[in-house]
């Protein structure tokens, strides 16, 4: 599926994470300050991230480094996803809202 966006919502702040999708049944991306990857199974709106692995390098800011530990547990804890208004929604267990991925701006030249 190979999604780009802008973040997902935790609740109420936005990560910097990018939705990790792939058709090829692996998941890689980015929490704010680490990468990522791991499994993934998509199956008509349903979805399941398997482990995920990811980088350990030190964010600056504590507030961001929280911020990306609640970002892949709600990943892990994934259970479907839909589009809405060009936005992919992934819905996890145990979280009012969904993470919420809006198109990346293209760059100017």
């Amino acid at each position: 599926m190979g999604v780009e966006g802008s973040g997902g919502n935790t609740g109420s702040r936005k990560t910097a994470g990018h939705p990790p999708l792939s058709r090829s049944g692996r998941a890689a991306g980015s929490g704010s300050c680490n990468r990522f990857t791991g499994g993934v199974e998509i199956s008509g709106n349903t979805i399941k991230f398997g482990a995920l692995a990811s980088t350990r390098m030190a964010c600056m800011d504590s507030g961001v480094s929280a911020q990306e530990d609640r970002y892949l547990k709600a990943l892990q804890t994934a259970t479907r996803y839909s589009l809405e208004n060009g936005d992919l929604l992934i819905y996890c267990e145990g979280y009012e809202k969904p993470l919420r991925f809006s198109p990346a701006l293209a760059a100017k030249p």
